[in-house]
């Protein structure tokens, strides 16, 4: 095994990092391994010399995390020897097995989710007893763009200094939040992030636009999420055999109809070279993968063999023909839209539910598009009726686009109140309207 810098930072990581998503319960998703079978799988890594290990307190609810902590102990490895990574941001279910419904920072979910300065210091605390000691790098799952970026970064400075965390990491957003973040730590003399787990791999490659040359340039390290595309890229097309293949809806932000016949030429392709140099196509991708600067994977290895093939990965190398060839067919697959986006919903909606536009808008977000979400807080109850009264926003908000007045960049939210506002004016407006809603659901799409 390799074992390199992360990023510009001291700290030592395997060239491939386990990913633990893959133990916890089955009830948190059908294709995970429980205890029994999760627990040899530590001990095989660690004799591999995959000393490295990500997590997040939301895999699992926390059981995750938990399977970490009973390993250290069960096969006697030293604390010193491995490095534990793991994330905050998503609620975590404490009454049970089963995944909470994404959701927003209010309700019963207040408080137990986002990056305020309280959930932050709640759930490493939380972290660190359910992994029994502390956190060598501590990833924020997600942008919260409610908090005050300020309020971050100084709540993460603050866990350092606490001694319950020794680095921070980031993971998916666009490149220009995250550099303000680090601008806001640099300004203040906090700490930094020394880290990115970003989506990555041969059939998504938009980071290479900004986030890549960014981390790149600053010393970030980058450590990947889906580097194999949950399976894709280590078996023949037509082959979507495994449970995660089948089930896991992420995929469907990757493998999209448009690119369909440009992802199956880039598998073919990975099977091409295996059969050529005689090794599994999944070291065909992880070797694509290790040969960019700074690039450090992060895998889901559900067997010992698995184990095996990712470390017998780093000894194939591939001629710079060779990843041109792999790489020539792809073609861009980022649903966002380029131009602005005016997003509007009330909190009762039977056509779109409220939380699905939510993740999509911010999905947009992470993506680089710009978008103002307006939320509705009337009493209103059905799709037609809130479509109907927003109408007259529609058409300022396209006044001002025509006009070239600004836009605020990433992710907005307002409340708003709305009565009918110029009944004239909303009937006017319809058939824009409509034509809005077909262009934004059937053209384009909800990002999944």
């Amino acid at each position: 095994m390799e074992y390199v810098n992360l990023g510009d930072s001291g700290l030592k990581v395997s060239r491939i990092i386990m990913g633990c998503m893959t133990f916890g319960s089955k009830k948190w998703a059908p294709w995970l391994l429980e205890e029994e079978e999760a627990l040899p799988l530590f001990e095989y890594a660690y004799k591999a010399g995959i000393n490295t290990w990500d997590t997040a307190d939301a895999y699992s609810n926390g059981k995750s995390e938990e399977l970490i902590c009973k390993a250290l102990k069960k096969y006697n490895i030293p604390r010193s020897r491995v490095v534990i990574m793991t994330k905050l941001y998503f609620p975590v279910n404490e009454d049970g097995d089963e995944p909470l419904i994404q959701g927003k920072n209010d309700g019963p979910l207040v408080n137990r989710m986002g990056l305020s300065r309280k959930h932050i210091m709640d759930a490493v605390a939380a972290s660190v007893k359910r992994l029994g000691t502390y956190i060598d790098v501590l990833q924020i799952h997600r942008l919260d763009r409610e908090t005050p970026k300020e309020e971050i970064m100084h709540a993460l400075n603050d866990v350092i200094e606490s001694g319950d965390v020794r680095y921070i990491g980031a993971s998916s957003m666009a490149a220009w939040e995250f550099q303000q973040l680090q601008n806001i730590a640099e300004k203040h003399g906090w700490f930094k992030f020394i880290s990115m787990q970003n989506l990555y791999n041969l059939l998504y490659r938009e980071e290479e636009r900004e986030m890549i040359p960014y981390c790149q340039a600053t010393g970030v390290g980058l450590v990947p999420w889906f580097a194999v595309a949950a399976g894709i890229l280590t078996r023949p097309w037509d082959d979507k055999s495994t449970d995660r293949a089948k089930t896991d809806q992420f995929l469907k932000l990757i493998l999209t109809e448009d690119t369909a016949e440009t992802d199956s030429e880039i598998v073919n392709r990975v099977e091409e070279l295996s059969k050529k140099k005689r090794v599994p196509m999944a070291q065909i991708a992880l070797a694509w993968s290790v040969s960019h600067k700074g690039v450090n994977p992060i895998l889901g290895l559900s067997k010992p063999e698995r184990i095996d093939e990712a470390v017998a990965a780093l000894k194939v190398k591939l001629t710079e023909e060779e990843i041109k060839y792999l790489e020539e067919p792809y073609k861009p697959k980022t649903e966002t839209p380029t131009a602005p986006i005016y997003m509007y919903h009330g909190r009762v909606d039977e056509l779109l539910p409220y939380n699905v536009a939510l993740n999509a808008g911010h999905k947009w977000a992470n993506l680089g598009a710009n978008v103002l979400f307006q939320e509705d807080t009337d009493d209103i109850s059905g799709h037609i009726l809130t479509e109907l009264i927003n109408v007259p926003n529609v058409m300022f908000f396209a006044q001002d686009r025509f006009a070239g007045k600004s836009f605020s960049k990433g992710f907005t939210k307002r409340n708003v109140i709305n009565g009918l506002a110029n009944p004239l004016r909303s009937l006017a407006g319809l058939g824009e309207l409509m034509g809005s809603i077909e262009d934004f659901i059937w053209k384009r799409g909800w990002p999944g």
